[in-house]
């Protein structure tokens, strides 16, 4: 999912051509910064799309996850979810998300759902203060070892498998499982032998009329 960033590139071509003997100009820098960042969403092939992206990538709530959030590629990803979170069209939903999975594949939509839920937001109110940075960011850089998605189309015990799979491969510290819309009620039907499961773990609930969302720290000894 990583990818170099505007300001990487950049910084590599003008290295290259102060070696040829030449000089950037401020306006050409920025020039080449503004066309890298064309490309990086040009795949959205939607000029308002495109401009909400750009806005909320500016916006004051991104300007706060900066601060947590390094990766110019995540931070990309977070202004997708900022603005999947606004658009109530469901045609223009569904094309946004099926060329977010295009680009950036089933990960990178589900970073982006992430978002869109209200879940970093849980995620930096829930973490370990003295390792809220690294924290954020290794859950976002792994966001399918640290998250159960439940889909509308699942059963319990399709849910219940998932979640003994990925506890028992890595045993993570932090875990959210996240059911949105028709998902919700799945989810609660699950939660309790959910909580079994996780027995081991603090839980924080957090829902409202269409999220269902619990999250879970592990207890140390």
């Amino acid at each position: 999912m990583e990818m170099s960033s505007p300001e990487d590139f950049v910084e590599a071509y003008a290295k290259g051509s102060t070696r040829a003997g030449l000089e950037f100009t401020f306006d050409k820098i920025k020039e080449l910064v503004i066309n890298f960042r064309s490309k990086s969403t040009s795949f959205l092939d939607n000029p308002g799309i495109i401009k909400d992206v750009r806005k909320n990538y500016s916006s004051g709530e991104m300007k706060e996850y900066k601060k947590y959030v390094e990766s110019k590629d995540l931070r990309r990803l977070i202004s997708f979810g900022l603005t999947l979170r606004k658009i109530t069209d469901t045609a223009k939903r569904t094309d946004f998300r099926n060329k977010i999975i295009a680009k950036h594949k089933t990960e990178g939509l589900h970073l982006v759902q992430f978002v869109e839920n209200g879940l970093l937001n849980e995620l930096i109110a829930f973490s370990n203060k003295d390792e809220l940075v690294n924290e954020v960011n290794e859950v976002l850089k792994n966001i399918e070892k640290y998250v159960l998605f439940i889909q509308a189309t699942d059963d319990c015990d399709l849910i219940i498998e998932k979640l003994k799979t990925k506890i028992h491969s890595s045993e993570p510290y932090i875990f959210i499982v996240s059911g949105m819309g028709p998902a919700v009620d799945l989810l609660k039907d699950c939660e309790k032998e959910i909580k079994v499961i996780m027995g081991d773990y603090k839980l924080k609930k957090i829902s409202d009329d269409d999220t269902e969302n619990l999250f879970f720290r592990k207890i140390l000894d």
